[in-house]
């Protein structure tokens, strides 16, 4: 016991001077010497597996519950603003003028009944320099069709007319990423009246990413689907054309590269938008699309189809009798800046199966957690940084990411900086920026899943470290009260450029906001949607499907 009498004594009871070269980092204790002795005895830390069951909730204080109160009423505001679109006029105009479903009505015919739809970058588009774009001016997420996961995306036409500003634009490019990332059929519901043309010198270069997008994914297996109910001008007439199967309703989808006022102003000819690019037109004349529905009802029938003939098995294996943690994520959690290891180990509990960890070098690295665990029957590797990430917190996560790429392990990245102050800063020398370079690399290099969560902070290096949105996490999430910041520049700069978990959404920074008490059920659904990789195989005969 003299081993475990000495940890306590130097890790438990006093803090931790840790020198590292030129790194020196003081930790606070995390738990008291006789919870720790109790747990040794019991054999927790000795198999390697610990029971995260009798942990307390924060100490939080009056300022960090007024902060909580605040960012969710922040948050119901917004998500508010997000579903009502471009308002009641615009919604009573293309609802009773127009004679079309709003975008959210559509997606929910295309998607199993009974099933949720994981909505991706529903906050984004607000406070932008060229006005408020509600959701981005497009309407994406994950749902179910006929059992197979896809990627659904529509423009919402009550926005500015469903126009593309740059914001819809890193919208779309975000959620082609995600689709092409998890091998999830793409599923396009265009009504849009393109580019915005005050903007188009942000949105063109880029805007024919998306073209490329579709043609990648077609050839390596990943489906395009498109159904056209609405308007598909200028640039935005390739997305149907670039589709494997194209749906379009009469009357209403039209695809043309301008319209009715641009061909008479450029040549004086006087044409209709049907005869110019209407449903009947390239259902039997240009063959730009394959399939003629009298509405949208059948149009969103034939969809459904479609998926249904796409020769994908879903994974149809339920996990049932796994354990509930002994105690849900608590709500006071809402407001911190920064979490002691005391509380991510109680958060971790709130996340796992039984609130059952088997931890991973338990004693290297005290900065950083890292563990294999369930979530709702599903296994998982969890990185949870605590402290500043030093030579020892580098190897040690590096060596578990290796692990679990070679076990096919998904992995969840929980974002906790330290606060970003100049104080709590580092002088890293050579060693230590070495083996954050090794962590950095294997971050970049893991083929399984990953899935970034950012529940107090994200700070300078951590962005590269701990899997920030650069490092192409399959799904990026956040608490309302995180923070975000980039390196310090200027080291005569007291306080960094921060911004908000608002501010980081609103920009397609972070994919989903989401509430602490829900986060358990938002990632068992992303860790069912990522397993569709393994009965969706990429194509050994990489080539697009061509319109012929």
């Amino acid at each position: 016991m003299f081993f475990q009498d000495l940890l306590v004594q130097s890790v438990e009871m006093y803090k931790l001077f840790k020198i590292s070269g030129s790194a020196v980092r003081i930790n606070t204790p995390i738990k008291c010497a006789h919870t720790f002795k109790r747990r040794m005895s019991q054999g927790y830390f000795s198999q390697g597996v610990a029971n995260l069951d009798q942990l307390f909730p924060p100490n939080t204080t009056q300022e960090e519950r007024k902060l909580d109160a605040q960012v969710r009423e922040k948050l119901q505001e917004f998500t508010k603003l997000s579903f009502e679109g471009g308002g009641p006029r615009s919604i009573e105009r293309h609802v009773k003028k127009n004679k079309k479903m709003l975008v959210r009505e559509r997606i929910k015919r295309i998607i199993d009944p009974g099933t949720e739809f994981l909505e991706i970058g529903t906050l984004a588009g607000f406070d932008m320099m060229y006005g408020d774009i509600p959701a981005g001016g497009l309407v994406a997420g994950i749902g179910r069709v006929c059992g197979v996961y896809c990627m659904i995306g529509g423009n919402d036409a009550t926005v500015k007319g469903g126009t593309y500003f740059p914001i819809t634009l890193k919208k779309s490019l975000r959620t082609q990423e995600i689709a092409q990332r998890n091998r999830l059929p793409c599923i396009y519901i265009p009504d849009s009246g393109g580019a915005y043309l005050p903007l188009q010198s942000e949105i063109f270069l880029q805007g024919g990413r998306s073209f490329y997008n579709q043609a990648v994914m077609s050839s390596s297996g990943i489906y395009q689907i498109a159904v056209v109910c609405g308007s598909c001008t200028a640039g935005g007439a390739y997305n149907p054309t670039m589709s494997d199967e194209a749906i379009i309703v009469e009357n209403v989808g039209k695809i043309y590269l301008g319209g009715p006022p641009l061909v008479r102003a450029a040549t004086g000819e006087i044409v209709s938008d049907e005869d110019l690019g209407g449903a009947f037109l390239h259902s039997t004349v240009s063959g730009c699309t394959d399939y003629f529905a009298k509405n949208e009802e059948e149009a969103f029938v034939m969809c459904r189809d479609v998926v249904e003939s796409l020769n994908i098995r879903p994974n149809s294996s339920i996990i049932t009798g796994y354990d509930e943690p002994s105690h849900s994520i608590f709500s006071d959690f809402i407001g911190k800046l920064h979490f002691e290891k005391s509380e991510l180990y109680s958060i971790i509990a709130g996340l796992i199966d039984g609130s059952k960890f088997k931890e991973f070098k338990t004693y290297f690295g005290p900065g950083l957690i890292a563990g294999v665990a369930y979530i709702q029957g599903m296994v998982v590797g969890i990185v949870a940084n605590c402290d500043q990430i030093l030579s020892e917190e580098a190897l040690k996560a590096s060596h578990f990411m290796q692990m679990c790429n070679t076990r096919r392990i998904p992995l969840i990245f929980l974002q906790n900086s330290m606060p970003a102050t100049l104080e709590n800063r580092i002088e890293t020398n050579q060693v230590v920026l070495k083996d954050r370079g090794k962590m950095c690399a294997m971050v970049s290099t893991v083929t399984v899943p990953k899935i970034a969560l950012a529940i107090s902070a994200c700070h300078e290096d951590d962005n590269a470290l701990m899997c920030g949105p650069s490092f192409s996490p399959n799904i990026s999430l956040t608490w309302p009260s995180a923070k975000f910041s980039s390196l310090l520049m200027d080291e005569s700069e007291s306080q960094p450029q921060t911004f908000d978990a608002f501010d980081s959404v609103f920009n397609m920074h972070n994919d989903i906001l989401v509430l602490p008490e829900s986060t358990r059920n938002v990632i068992a659904e992303i860790l069912k949607i990522v397993d569709q990789q393994s009965v969706h195989i990429a194509r050994s005969d990489p080539s697009p499907v061509l319109r012929m």
